[in-house]
C-alpha cells in the first residue's frame, strides 16, 4: 500500500509542475514581451554607442577643480593636445574670461567665464607641435597620437609628351604703316596739337591695344627758333581731339632753323571704334614750322 501510494504522489507533483508551466506560459502578455525585447535592443546600441565614442576620444574628461586650479595660475596652460575623432583636440585655459586664443595662426576661440578653451579642428601639424597665443603670452603642445610629416618623396618617372595642342589666336591684329609730306603748322601758345605728315585710319575692337612709332624732319626758315611738343597721336574719329598715345607726357623739344629728325612711340588702350593714327605737334612759338620734309611711322593693333 505504502508503495503504491507514493507513486501516486510522485505523479501528482509532476502533473502539478506541468500545469504551473503551461499556465506561467499562457500568463505573459505577448505585447509586453515584444516592448521589453525592443527596449533591450534599443539599451545595447546606445552602450555601442558610447563604447564607440570613448574610444574614438583619447581625451580624459576634465573636473572643474583642474579647471579652476589652472585658471589661479594667470598664465595660458594647455591640458591636452590629441588627434581625436578625426579632429584635433586642443584644452586649455588662458589667463582671464574671454581671452582671444589663436591655434598656429589659423583658428581662434575665446576663453569661457572660467577661462577655459578648446578647439577641434579637421587639422594637423606638420611637425606635430601645436602653437598658441592669448594676449602676449605663448605656449606649445605636442600632439598625440600625431604622426610628423614625411619626407618628400622622389619626383616619378616622366610621362609621355603629350600631343601638340591646336594653333592659338594671333595677338596681332593688324599692321598699318603710313609716310608723307610734311606741310606748314602754325605756331602760338594756344594752338592744339595737329597730326603732321600722313595719317592712317583703323578700327578697334573691344580688349584691343594700339602701338607704334613714327618720326619727322621738321625745322624753321630763317635764324629763328620755337618751342613745341612732339608725339604719336590718336584721334577718335570723326571729330574727337588730337590727343598722344602717352596721355600727357608729351616730348617737350625745341625746333630750329636747321632741319632736325624728332621721334615718338608708345601704346594705349582705346574703346572700340573707329581712330585715326599719326605723328602729331604742338607748334608753342610764335613762327611757323615751315621748313619739314617727311613723316613716317608704322601702327600695330594687338589683342590684350
Amino acid at each position: 500500500m505504502r508503495s503504491g501510494a507514493n507513486s501516486v504522489c510522485r505523479t501528482c507533483v509532476l502533473a502539478t509542475a506541468a500545469m504551473v508551466v503551461v499556465l506561467g506560459v499562457a500568463a505573459v502578455d505577448p505585447g509586453r514581451a515584444q516592448g521589453q525585447a525592443q527596449a533591450q535592443t534599443q539599451n545595447r546600441a546606445q552602450d555601442r554607442a558610447q563604447d564607440q565614442a570613448a574610444t574614438a576620444s583619447s581625451l580624459p574628461p576634465l573636473d572643474g577643480e583642474r579647471i579652476s586650479a589652472a585658471a589661479a595660475r594667470n598664465k595660458l596652460v594647455v591640458f591636452d593636445a590629441a588627434i581625436a575623432g578625426g579632429k584635433l583636440m586642443v584644452r586649455g585655459v588662458a589667463s582671464e574670461p574671454g581671452q582671444l586664443v589663436r591655434l598656429d595662426g589659423r583658428y581662434r576661440t575665446r576663453s569661457d567665464e572660467r577661462q577655459y578653451f578648446e578647439f577641434a579642428h579637421v587639422y594637423l601639424p606638420d611637425d606635430c607641435i601645436v602653437r598658441l597665443r592669448a594676449g602676449n603670452r605663448r605656449a606649445r603642445a605636442v600632439v598625440q597620437n600625431c604622426g610628423p610629416r614625411g619626407r618628400k618623396g622622389r619626383p616619378g618617372a616622366r610621362g609621355a609628351a603629350g600631343g601638340p595642342g591646336p594653333a592659338g589666336a594671333s595677338g596681332i591684329a593688324g599692321t598699318y604703316g603710313f609716310s608723307g609730306q610734311v606741310g606748314p603748322i602754325a605756331g602760338g601758345p594756344s594752338e592744339p596739337p595737329v597730326f603732321a605728315g600722313e595719317t592712317v585710319d583703323l578700327t578697334v575692337t573691344d580688349g584691343q591695344r594700339i602701338l607704334g612709332a613714327a618720326q619727322a624732319a621738321l625745322g624753321l626758315t630763317g635764324d629763328k627758333t620755337s618751342a613745341g611738343r612732339v608725339g604719336l597721336c590718336y584721334q577718335s574719329l570723326p571729330d574727337g581731339p588730337v590727343q598722344d598715345v602717352n596721355g600727357s607726357d608729351f616730348l617737350l623739344v625745341t625746333f630750329t632753323a636747321e632741319r632736325q629728325i624728332y621721334s615718338a612711340g608708345g601704346s594705349v588702350q582705346v574703346p572700340p571704334g573707329p581712330y585715326r593714327i599719326g605723328f602729331c605737334v604742338q607748334n608753342l612759338g610764335d613762327a611757323p614750322l615751315d621748313d619739314n620734309d617727311v613723316a613716317q611711322g608704322w601702327v600695330m593693333v594687338t589683342s590684350e
